[in-house]
């Protein structure tokens, strides 16, 4: 009889299949995607669906379909084309390349991201393993991880997701920096002549938009900036 804390008894854990690689295919997601969100209206009205339902129904992640609903399809409806540049912030990473995700493909729309100048991972680090990630992070030569900072506590981080690494490496995407100041500059901006309060993280986004010699400009507004005002305007009334 096997003791409790036998652990020869127990059944060995069998590693879990990997699942093979699908080839990008963006036309034939974005029509299974939308054939998904056809089938779901017919079948329960507009009050049945929803993001979750159309990844499922179309085999494809949430982000994916929510990427394909709210940027790139509503911006081919309202302009009639696609964006000359996509500019999302960057810090660790996720809201920009759920913007990003959508573009790939398309070899004309220039993708940019932006990092907080003193928090700037992929302009100024270097190869590394942060939390289990290797990218690009700000260390030092022994791989100490270095001290970051940004006004904004969303882009006040040391390393970046590993996609991000591999699309400045690739050339597919353009990382830029953005001060504390600057990042002020635009929210101040933004919200005077829009009435839209962006997050500070947003900010620095849009701070970078009258540099990039286009037109048609898409911006990631990834947060309310509500939650930053008393941040915000402390250091504005300090500057």
């Amino acid at each position: 009889m096997a003791r409790p804390n036998d652990t020869s008894a127990r059944p060995a854990k069998q590693s879990p299949k990997k699942r093979p690689r699908r080839k990008r295919d963006p036309e034939r997601t974005r029509e299974a995607i939308l054939e998904a969100a056809r089938e779901i209206l017919a079948q329960d009205g507009k009050e049945g669906l929803s993001v979750l339902q159309v990844a499922q129904l179309a085999g494809v992640n949430r982000g994916t379909a929510y990427q394909h609903f709210q940027t790139r399809e509503q911006l081919l409806e309202a302009e009639g084309a696609l964006p000359e540049v996509v500019v999302a912030c960057v810090g660790g990473g996720s809201n920009a390349i759920g913007m990003f995700a959508a573009f790939l493909d398309d070899a004309d729309v220039r993708l940019v991201g932006v990092e907080a100048a003193d928090a700037a991972s992929l302009g100024t680090g270097r190869a590394g393993v942060l939390h289990g990630a290797r990218s690009s992070i700000l260390a030092d030569e022994d791989g100490q991880i270095a001290d970051a900072h940004s006004i904004s506590a969303g882009l006040d981080y040391p390393g970046v997701g590993p996609e991000h690494a591999w699309l400045r490496d690739t050339g597919r995407a353009t990382y830029l920096p953005c001060t504390d100041d600057e990042a002020l500059e635009a929210f101040a901006r933004l919200s005077r002549t829009e009435g839209i309060v962006p997050a500070l993280e947003s900010a620095h986004a849009l701070a970078v938009v009258e540099t990039l010699d286009a037109d048609y400009v898409a911006v990631c507004l990834s947060g309310r900036g509500d939650k930053d005002l008393a941040e915000a305007l402390a250091a504005l009334a300090a500057g």
